[in-house]
């Protein structure tokens, strides 16, 4: 074997092989480095760069370059791969970098191959995006009205700023969010409960949209669907089907909505992959200080999809503050499209079940309770032990006149693992139309899909307020089930209310409540009594809860504005069947006392406006009343803080400086009259004995009773 001879010629034995060794050398400088030989050689002369097209999006143009010349390649862009570099063979073994020198010991035409490595999307999260949308040449087929009362384009109604790549942790998903103009009747004429058609429904051929995910709220025109892209290319094609109904559309005689119906195909290619923009937060330590938006479902107690999801907005806010959280949710009216209406800013005029959750207690997510409708035994289920539930949280809902949003808030404490359930009336329309009881719902909260704001459209309602309380008691279980053997509910009734009015609204009118002359923000908090707080809920089969039901209304003076009104839906709590109805009422606070009997004015702003104050934050002015009852505010009374009640009534109109904010009640004070009461039926007689009404007729149990109709009146 010959071994190689490797020599090394230092700078002196150069110098000899210059004189000895090569004629003319003593004319030469060798260059010290080799890049300089090169440079030496070739200087100016041109050689071509050539990249291959198989793999580019786009073919590149063909540049040169010299030993005194190198250029800079360009960086092209592939949707769903980042590019990482030239290459000089197919093979993408042999990198060119310009900028190491690679192209120097190259000196001749060169053909270069791109290398990509695909895009991850491993963190949950968002990612940006641009994109291209259009209609499918040839795909429009169109009603014969289409063209006289026109029609929409999807494509073109896509929310660019929306539209974006979501991983999560069911997937990875294009969230495509569009504007659909027009919102139509939530459930189709002629009954059945169907709902009815959308203005845009969008489906597509691969049944890659999620259903669950996708937010279809029948209350807006803003509705988002989710793509499942697992597996797909980034730069693949997607063609959505669309099917256009026009609700905007004024028809007339004979015309119908399908004729100006129009479906079509769309296009819809993403062109760049920007890249990750905002991540989920990781909920596993404590949340910064901050708001966060949370999608948020209702569903059953099972977390299967429930109906009503369909008529809210899924996003709510999460508010942390020094490691305790708050969730705010926004509302839409359900009931408003069969009882009443939505058009423009008339809310004096929705007749809506916005309040109609009455209380909410939190559970473990992992807890999932599943009772079939047709269980024999579905009204002995005691649901609060089954969910392992604590005690019952502070309910708040919010209305914002100038606006007419509604929302509700609620207290998470200082864990993000629980969902909410809710109890009260499921819509406001189902207990009205078919008389449906109090029932539980589940609002589940995406903690894993949450991304934080730092700009949101919501504001606490505040400032000063007129303010006053009733109280109100529910049964977490059935009645029906547990109080059969005894009068307990019944004899509850004889303290509290037969309904509980959820006030969705106030206004100030001088007609008797026919019209609004101002709305007012407001907010009404449902809360536990101390008692029943202390309890654990679990634990409280047979017994009773209670609550304070506490109404704040900003910026009412009872002296200018008129006479208060409020607008409510009305449940029954104290039993099974529900015989719910909206009201518009007169709020008119008062107490009947005894003559004679002593009246402290503190313990009677606590009982009826607020459950606590300090003596020294409470002033009042009393007035007299004139012949209708009212305060007559031109006559002032003045009263000490205890007095004993005399036969005539008194107006009682409280200030309490609460930090930098005012509230103020007026209470009516009115002699306690025994009334005189009629029974309208000959089968009831007066037993004088027990001083009661009785009748001779028989029922067997479980078979309704008529009750006889009364009447009373006070002189």
């Amino acid at each position: 074997m010959k071994k190689k001879v490797i020599v090394r010629l230092t700078a002196g034995l150069a110098a000899l092989f210059c004189v000895f060794g090569a004629a003319g050398c003593a004319a030469t400088v060798i260059p010290s480095d080799p890049k300089d030989a090169i440079i030496d050689k070739y200087g100016n002369t041109q050689f071509k760069i050539m990249f291959d097209s198989k793999d580019l999006a786009s073919p590149l143009s063909d540049m040169y370059y010299s030993a005194n010349s190198m250029p800079v390649l360009p960086t092209p862009e592939k949707v769903g791969y980042v590019f990482a570099g030239w290459y000089f063979d197919s093979a993408l073994t042999k990198v060119c970098d310009v900028e190491n020198g690679d192209l120097y010991w190259q000196m001749k035409n060169v053909t270069l191959y791109p290398k990509w490595e695909k895009e991850a999307i491993v963190n949950n999260g968002t990612y940006e995006i641009d994109y291209d949308a259009h209609i499918v040449e040839d795909s429009v087929v169109k009603g014969i009205l289409a063209d006289k009362y026109g029609w929409y384009n999807l494509a073109e109604d896509i929310i660019a700023n929306e539209t974006y790549i979501e991983k999560n942790d069911q997937g990875t998903y294009l969230r495509i969010q569009y504007d659909s103009h027009e919102r139509g009747p939530i459930f189709a004429e002629g009954g059945g409960g169907e709902f009815e058609v959308q203005t845009y429904t969008v489906t597509d051929p691969g049944n890659r949209i999620s259903e669950s995910l996708s937010i279809l709220d029948r209350t807006s025109v803003i509705q988002t669907i989710y793509y499942d892209i697992s597996g797909l290319d980034l730069a693949d094609e997607i063609t959505l089907n669309v099917a256009y109904y026009n609700w905007g559309a004024k028809l007339s005689g004979n015309e119908t909505r399908e004729q100006c119906s129009v479906s079509y195909k769309v296009s819809f290619r993403i062109t760049r992959f920007i890249g990750f923009s905002k991540s989920f937060v990781n909920t596993e330590g404590k949340l910064d200080n901050g708001v966060y938006l949370v999608p948020t479902h209702y569903t059953g107690l099972n977390k299967n999809p429930g109906m009503l999801d369909y008529f809210h907005p899924v996003y709510a806010y999460l508010v942390a503050e020094n490691g305790h959280y708050t969730l705010v949710k926004p509302l839409s009216a359900y009931n408003s499209d069969i009882l009443g209406n939505l058009s423009g800013d008339d809310f004096f005029n929705r007749t809506t079940g916005y309040c109609r959750d009455f209380a909410y207690f939190l559970t473990d997510q992992k807890n999932v309770v599943d009772i079939a409708d047709d269980d024999p035994n579905y009204n002995s289920y005691y649901r609060p032990a089954m969910l392992n539930a604590k005690t019952w949280g502070s309910l708040i809902y919010e209305f914002h006149a100038d606006t007419g949003a509604y929302y509700y808030t609620f207290d998470l404490g200082d864990s993000l693992t629980n969902d909410i359930i809710l109890y009260g009336g499921s819509t406001g329309a189902m207990e009205q139309m078919f008389s449906f009881p109090f029932s539980y719902r589940r609002l589940t909260i995406s903690y894993d899909s949450m991304v934080r704001i730092t700009d949101w459209n919501y504001t606490p309602v505040s400032g000063d307020s007129f303010t006053y309380k009733k109280p109100a008691a529910i049964y977490a279980g059935s009645v029906a089930e547990d109080f059969a053997d005894n009068n307990a509910a019944f004899d509850l009734l004889k303290n509290y209310s037969l309904s509980v009015r959820m006030i969705n609204m106030f206004f100030a009118s001088t007609d008797g409540g026919n019209t609004g002359d101002k709305n007012f923000d407001c907010k009404m908090t449902i809360a536990p009594t101390v008692q029943t707080a202390a309890g654990n809920l679990s634990e409280m089969r047979y017994a009773f809860s209670y609550f304070d039901l506490t109404y704040d209304v900003y910026g009412y003076d009872p002296k200018t504005d008129g006479e208060l009104y409020s607008a409510a839906t009305n449940f029954l709590t104290l039993i099974d069947v529900s015989a719910t109805n909206f009201t518009i009422e007169k709020t008119d606070i008062g107490k009947t006392v005894k003559p004679g009997e002593t009246v402290d004015l503190i313990s009677l702003y606590t009982e009826k406006a607020y459950p606590s104050v300090k003596a020294a934050d409470l002033s009042w002015q009393a007035y007299s009343l004139d012949k209708n009852g009212n305060a007559d505010f031109s006559k002032p009374v003045t009263l000490a803080r205890t007095f004993t009640m005399t036969e005539s009534g008194t107006a009682i109109l409280f200030a309490e400086k609460a930090n930098d904010k005012t509230r103020t009640c007026l209470i009516t004070l009115m002699p306690e009259e025994e009334p005189r009461y009629k029974i309208l039926s000959d089968a009831w007689m007066y037993n004088e004995a027990e001083g009661i009404y009785v009748t001779n007729a028989r029922y067997k149990i479980g078979n309704y009773v008529p009750v006889p109709e009364i009447t009373w009146e006070w002189l």
